[in-house]
């Protein structure tokens, strides 16, 4: 049966938002700054093997500009083109978005 608890510790987590970090070219120093949370504190978290709480979460998700499920869906809930097509689906205005669902039901 999957374990949330086992699949989200401290280590994937951290592996999680590295590989966020590194898609999006900024370094956990650079988000460290932009959520107001210390260097220390994150690094202090990884060695503890600690989880930020959801608030440090949905801030660091905020500065990511991605969802929570985005950070937590995992690679074979989510494949390469599917993240691309959410990326793209941001730029897209919300009749054009509406339209692209509808199409998507269609071709289902």
């Amino acid at each position: 049966m999957y374990s949330n608890i086992a699949a989200w510790d401290s280590e994937h987590f951290f592996i999680r938002l590295e590989a966020i970090l590194a898609e999006r070219g900024m370094s956990l120093h650079e988000l460290s700054c932009r959520t107001n949370t210390s260097i220390s504190t994150l690094y202090k978290m990884r060695s503890q093997k600690n989880v930020p709480n959801l608030h440090t979460v949905c801030t660091i998700c905020d500065v990511l500009e991605i969802k929570l499920w985005e950070f937590f869906a995992t690679e074979d809930e989510i494949s390469p083109e599917m993240k691309s097509v959410i990326s793209d689906m941001r730029r897209v205005s919300q009749e054009g978005q509406e339209m692209l669902t509808l199409m998507v039901k269609f071709i289902k």
